[in-house]
């Protein structure tokens, strides 16, 4: 790790599962977020009472976007999974659990949730196949990440994107004008020209707003880079941080030590590092 980097006091923990709001301050005063209980383990229902899915999830915050209910969480995620045929050569009748788009809820406490849209579907992504996958009618789509640009004023979604056997190793980006409209698919990349897998993004108000993008390279470490002012690409200075073998990325900023953090599922399981 360079000793000039942003996560140079970069220490990482390792657990299975976490749920966590990737900010630089507090969730703030809202008291019906102080109050709620999450009850691990619990099926999530929306207020029609079906079951929530928002897989991979990603949370806005209500101070990091120009909303007007401040105390309303956005989240993201893709949506339920099917069990769909994917056949490959080596596997002719293999069967794969894939999305068919990212949806989008809103919740008060993060344990009540309403349904707002299904903001981006599988169908719109016109990123070419490669021609040695079989599956040609559907991608996979995990992880989603939403952040809003101040810049250019647009919401912008990033994903992990590839095919039902991994065979792209991207990030998806579409953007929107509004938190709940349709998103429209701009490209899919792989960031710094290396191939991509579990990702997430992080947005640092604690440095002029500056947003990276973390994920595991080619499966064999944590790889950080910038992202470009309107966010839909990586910049020139490549990746600017290395983290090891992990998946499952959070990254925050603790302004009482000044440092920043990360939470992933390492491999091997249960292994330390600071």
């Amino acid at each position: 790790m360079r000793s000039n980097s942003i996560l140079s006091p970069l220490v990482l923990l390792s657990i299975f599962q976490v749920l966590c709001i990737h900010s630089s301050g507090a969730a703030g005063g809202n008291s019906k977020v102080n109050n709620a209980t999450i009850i691990s383990g619990t099926i999530f229902h929306d207020e029609l009472n079906k079951p929530v899915h928002f897989h991979g999830l990603g949370i806005l915050l209500p101070s990091d976007h120009p909303g007007q209910d401040k105390n309303k969480y956005y989240i993201v995620g893709s949506s339920e999974k099917l069990f769909l045929e994917c056949p490959d050569v080596n596997f002719p009748n293999e069967q794969c659990w894939l999305s068919q788009g990212i949806n989008l809820y809103s919740s008060y406490d993060l344990m009540n949730f309403k349904f707002e849209n299904m903001i981006f579907k599988n169908s719109s992504i016109n990123t070419p196949i490669p021609k040695s996958e079989a599956t040609k009618q559907v991608y996979r789509i995990e992880r989603p990440k939403l952040v809003y640009n101040f810049n250019t004023k647009l919401y912008v979604l990033i994903f992990h994107l590839d095919t039902a056997h991994f065979k792209l190793g991207m990030l998806g980006v579409a953007t929107s004008t509004t938190i709940d409209g349709y998103y429209i698919y701009q490209h899919g990349y792989q960031p710094d020209g290396q191939r991509s897998l579990d990702m997430t993004i992080f947005q640092d108000f604690t440095n002029n707003g500056k947003t990276y993008v973390i994920r595991s390279v080619n499966n064999e470490y944590a790889g950080i880079s910038l992202l470009t002012d309107d966010y839909l690409n990586t910049t020139s200075d490549g990746i600017i941080s290395k983290g090891p073998k992990c998946e499952g990325q959070t990254i925050w900023n603790d302004d009482r030590s000044n440092g920043y953090y990360m939470v992933s599922r390492l491999y091997p399981p249960n292994f330390f590092f600071n």
